[in-house]
């Protein structure tokens, strides 16, 4: 019988009702109410720049000045994350991320968006260690794979028809009018997610004594900088390098993808939005079929679903880079999806099972520092190539490195001996 249990995916898709609960499920309702608004304008953020008078180059300005703001807090995050608890900057700063979405929606020049994305990359630093940590605590061990499955995949349901009506309004009504309409609408979805978050969140992080420390010395907050490195395993070590290739690469393609696949290759918004919706949808597929797995994945290892994926997933960027129509482009983001998704769930679990709790909040804090001067560098990169070398180039590039990292996976990673709850 438990045997069957473990071959039977269905089986182990209702398992997933045992992980929705408490602080995760706060977490994916308030998140998927954020969503919604959220995927409105997200896809079509960088055609809004553009339609408030930025240049290419400038769009991966305004990507560097927030990895760069980031890079001051995340420090300060991580360690508060690891001493003040994770409820009280995950709830309380929600609110001053979504207020910013109304003043994007009322600039009327691109920059004005400079100091909103200095505050932006600032708070954010300060709330993504302590959010990442309270997801990590309030997965169970044995089901981490089906919990992070939820988390990945729910959340996004609530936004998995925005694009389309986004894409369909802006066609009908102009990229400048609508995205200021979609931005508002942001705004009141993160001050939903922002009450539901301050009523109902519970507190993960307990200290020996049996409380939560209040109070936080500049001077400890320093000490306390370089300490998590030296315990992180070897594995955890190379894939901070492996991060900081992949993000910095993939930063340098990210704002480009819409106004290639719009302004390149001839798609409409509305075509972009359907597509945006379509990769929503496969990952609500696959994620839970593969995270239905995820006794396989306890029992043979995680590595038997990253590192396929590591070397499939550089052909996909290639072959959008050459695409000359919309079947094509829709075939290789599609496929791109498929592998994300079928990877992120053992991929996220081996994550947390390499890092002690004690240290979880400072190790996420390293890694989000260390993205955040690749996305820097990223977004620097990425717009002078695109706008003064070669459009098709900044696809290519992470395509050679994710092979490159592939074998960095193949070689150097390994299934923990350990797996920290």
């Amino acid at each position: 019988m438990g045997g069957d249990r473990r071959r039977n995916p269905l089986i182990a898709i209702g398992s997933m009702g045992e992980v929705l609960r408490g602080n995760l499920l706060v977490m994916i309702v308030s998140s998927g109410i954020w969503t919604f608004g959220g995927s409105l304008a997200a896809p079509f953020d960088t055609l809004y720049y553009l339609g408030l008078g930025a240049s290419y180059a400038d769009i991966g300005y305004l990507t560097a000045l927030w990895s760069f703001a980031r890079i001051f807090s995340l420090v300060i995050g991580g360690y508060l994350a690891d001493r003040i608890g994770r409820r009280f900057l995950v709830a309380h700063l929600s609110f001053a991320v979504a207020i910013e979405d109304l003043y994007i929606a009322l600039i009327p020049d691109w920059r004005y968006a400079i100091p909103q994305r200095i505050y932006d990359g600032f708070i954010g630093g300060l709330r993504e260690p302590a959010f990442s940590a309270l997801i990590a605590d309030s997965t169970p061990v044995s089901k981490r794979a089906l919990a992070y499955a939820a988390w990945q995949i729910l959340p996004p349901m609530f936004g998995l028809i925005s694009p389309i009506i986004a894409g369909g309004l802006i066609d009908l009504y102009g990229i400048v009018y609508m995205m200021r309409i979609f931005h508002f609408i942001t705004f009141l979805c993160g001050t939903t997610a922002f009450l539901i978050r301050i009523k109902y969140l519970k507190e993960t992080l307990i200290t020996a004594s049996g409380g939560m420390r209040s109070r936080v010395s500049v001077s400890e907050i320093l000490r306390n900088v370089v300490p998590p490195l030296d315990h992180m395993s070897k594995p955890l070590k190379v894939w901070l390098i492996i991060s900081f290739t992949g993000t910095m690469f993939g930063a340098a393609a990210g704002p480009y993808w819409v106004d290639y696949a719009v302004n390149v290759i001839g798609l409409s918004k509305s075509s972009w939005g359907v597509l945006d919706s379509i990769r929503r949808f496969e990952n609500m597929v696959v994620s839970p079929t593969f995270a239905a797995m995820s006794d396989v994945s306890e029992r043979f290892g995680r590595l038997k679903f990253i590192i396929p994926s590591a070397f499939i997933s550089p052909i996909t960027n290639i072959g959008f880079a050459y695409s000359k129509s919309w079947v094509e482009v829709y075939f290789w983001l599609i496929l791109s999806t498929f592998l994300s998704a079928a990877s992120a769930p053992a991929s996220s679990a081996l994550f947390a099972d390499y890092m002690p709790r004690e240290y979880r909040g400072r190790i996420m804090a390293s890694f989000s520092l260390i993205n955040n001067i690749a996305t820097m560098f990223g977004g620097l990169i990425g717009g002078y190539i695109y706008g003064s070398v070669s459009k098709r180039l900044v696809f290519i590039i992470p395509s050679i490195v994710g092979w490159i990292n592939a074998i960095l996976i193949l070689h150097y990673f390994e299934e923990p001996r350990i797996k920290y709850e």
